[in-house]
């Protein structure tokens, strides 16, 4: 009886011990139906930080939300940047091209510093960003840059 309880205690602390299971979303088929919906992007720009919150219409419309911090080479702080997109998206297989313009511009610093008249201009024209969706679940999705560049985005409640 002594030996059935240690192999009993044995058997436990190895189940307990055992590795946990692993908490990894089911990938998704990268359709437009499972794109479709608000997300928000963490892109790595060289001294550029960014955050963009963009909307991916069932339609075909897209809308978004740019946050950039523009590191200033004089004084402290940085220029702070916030555009307001809007235009249409459209997968084709897992390329994803968004076409969109700057519907509105924000510049604002501490020092009173601002964006340059030539490069708030250059914001303003027509753009069209083409991407591949390497991964997508639930809550994530990875796009992968023209460079090779990865941006992670996480799903945003509506």
């Amino acid at each position: 009886m002594k030996r059935v309880i240690i192999a009993g205690i044995t058997a436990l602390a190895l189940a307990a011990c055992s590795q946990p299971e692993s908490k990894t979303e089911q990938a998704l088929a990268i359709t437009p139906q499972n794109i479709a919906g608000a997300w928000q992007c963490e892109y790595k720009l060289t001294d550029i930080k960014s955050k963009v919150h963009v909307a991916y219409g069932e339609n075909g419309e897209f809308s978004g939300r740019v946050f950039l911090n523009y590191p200033v080479t004089t004084g402290k702080g940085a220029v702070k940047v916030e555009l307001v997109t809007g235009g249409s998206w459209q997968l084709e297989g897992t390329i994803l091209t968004e076409r969109f313009e700057v519907l509105s511009m924000a510049t604002a610093n501490s020092n009173g510093n601002e964006l340059s008249e030539p490069l708030a201009e250059a914001l303003r024209e027509y753009q069209q960003l083409t991407t591949e969706v390497v991964e997508l679940s639930a809550t994530t999705m990875t796009l992968k840059e023209v460079d090779g560049e990865q941006t992670q985005c996480t799903r945003r409640a509506n």
